[in-house]
């Protein structure tokens, strides 16, 4: 009784560490608190009756049916090891403070959608409505995902792997599926994505980061937009922007916990306006259009030089020529993105330096630790060879990169 108490009085879930020895059975623990919770919510409807959802939020949380749910999700986080975090400060002189998983509060009822649909009289299927939110709460957790939304129009027909990472189209039900505890989902407080990725019309990059954590939804997640040098992705990034002259950049970017979570780190996807009166928002794709007589040839170079960059990174291990490759390629997908239609730099940038990024990358790219002077022969020769097929070829690239760069003016 304790121990309740101690809970009570706090705002955020934190008990001593000697909460969850006493708890068994604690997954169906967790599922009939639920179960009572939502129950009584729809018994006493007529309590929220002219309330904002926020507020009835709130009311709902204060119920004893919430604050039992509070008391079993984090014994059920803490034996899950869900998202545990001790605190070194002393509770009441005695045992450290621990936080786990995430509290039923309510900001979270109304963020999540749960206190609107529980109102809302529409039918719930229960039994899924407390699985969602229990994993939500008290987990057990799952691998995290990264997720970038690419600005290419390309009607992809089957998913590729690039270099470890999956180029696909997600439709609507499945950006729907990875919205924390979907079932409520529709009635949350602010969209999980960008409504225009219901379309169904965007390529995502996606693979699993097992280095990241689970994010506590207490806050709407707003990150700092990462440089492309510093994408986790740069690989399928680099193997895009070698296939055509026209950049792929990524115009979205999400941490996702499947159906628990949705931290984004970069929104901006561009969209434009149809209609008679320009009331119809789509998404707006491209400069990369790939129709179908592409397509065949983008997939086929797309997975041999993914096959080969994985050969060469396999066989380099962790020399130095493997970790140079990453800030070379990271300079150069930067810079691609300064470069419009038709290999004109984009408005507002200096063309010098775009040149200069260009040929530094080339340098980093060929040259070698113990190379000095003549710096510029060495890179146009050894590029020559690397790429040129002939003889002819080869000594066009040679004067092609020994050639001076000429900024026209603007």
């Amino acid at each position: 009784m304790e121990l309740r108490t101690h809970w009570e009085m706090r705002s955020g879930p934190r008990v001593g560490r000697r909460y969850g020895a006493w708890v068994t059975n604690l997954p169906s623990e967790l599922d009939a608190a639920l179960a009572s919770f939502f129950d009584e919510v729809r018994q006493r409807s007529d309590d929220f009756v002219g309330l904002a959802d926020r507020d009835a939020a709130e009311t709902m949380a204060e119920l004893s049916s919430a604050r039992q749910v509070r008391e079993v999700a984090l014994a059920t986080a803490i034996a899950n090891r869900y998202m545990v975090d001790e605190d070194d400060r002393r509770a009441g002189g005695s045992a450290p403070i621990t936080t786990a998983g995430r509290e039923l509060s309510g900001p979270v009822l109304h963020r999540l959608g749960l206190a609107g649909l529980l109102r809302s009289g529409a039918p719930i299927d229960t039994p899924v409505l407390v699985a969602q939110t229990a994993v939500y709460l008290a987990g057990p957790g799952v691998p995290l995902h990264r997720y970038l939304v690419l600005n290419v129009d390309w009607d992809l027909a089957e998913p590729l792997m690039l270099a470890g990472w999956r180029l696909w189209r997600p439709s609507k039900q499945d950006w729907n599926a990875l919205r924390p505890v979907p079932l409520a989902a529709d009635f949350a407080a602010k969209p999980s994505f960008d409504p225009v990725l219901e379309f169904g019309q965007h390529l995502v990059l996606s693979a699993e980061d097992p280095g990241a954590e689970p994010v506590d939804n207490r806050i709407f997640w707003r990150l700092f937009q990462p440089r492309v040098q510093q994408s986790p992705a740069w690989a399928p990034l680099l193997c895009l922007n070698l296939a055509q002259d026209t950049h792929v950049m990524p115009v979205a970017e999400y941490l996702i916990e499947p159906a628990r979570s949705v931290a984004t780190y970069q929104e901006s996807i561009p969209t434009t306006f149809l209609g008679p009166e320009g009331d119809y928002e789509v998404p707006q794709l491209g400069p990369l259009h790939v129709d179908e007589d592409q397509a065949v040839w983008l997939a086929g170079f797309l997975s041999a030089l993914s096959c080969k960059l994985e050969e060469w990174t396999a066989a380099a291990g962790m020399t130095r020529p493997s970790k140079r490759l990453r800030p070379v390629a990271g300079r150069f997908l930067d810079t691609c993105a300064k470069i419009a239609f038709d290999a004109e730099v984009n408005f507002g940038e200096d063309p010098g330096e775009v040149a200069f990024n260009y040929v530094v990358a080339l340098e980093r790219l060929v040259s070698a630790n113990d190379d000095r002077g003549d710096l510029k022969r060495r890179t146009a020769q050894r590029t020559a060879v690397l790429i040129g097929r002939h003889n002819a070829e080869r000594l066009a690239i040679y004067h092609r990169v020994t050639r001076p760069i000429r900024c026209a003016a603007r």
